[in-house]
């Protein structure tokens, strides 16, 4: 359930969606604002446009209080190649 933003959209770029873990984790990031994240050691940077719930069905077993971020797969691959 997305609790504030907006959901992933088809060719966003960079375009980041939270789950309310990492924003118990990090409660300076806000909406709007540019994350760093280190992905299999490079460096990229995303704008959160929403905040949601726990883990998504489907993203592998649940982890009670996982941070999570969602971001599209196809710009993922672009920016740290295909593992």
């Amino acid at each position: 359930t997305l609790l504030e933003g907006r959901w992933l959209r088809p060719g966003d770029t960079n375009a980041a969606v939270v789950n309310i873990d990492f924003a118990h984790k990090e409660p300076d990031v806000d909406l709007d604002d540019r994350i760093t994240l280190k992905i299999e050691g490079r460096e990229t940077t995303w704008q959160v446009v929403g905040v949601c719930t726990t883990q998504m069905v489907g993203a592998g077993e649940p982890v009670p209080e996982q941070p999570m971020v969602y971001v599209d797969y196809s710009h993922l691959v672009e920016e740290v190649g295909e593992f």
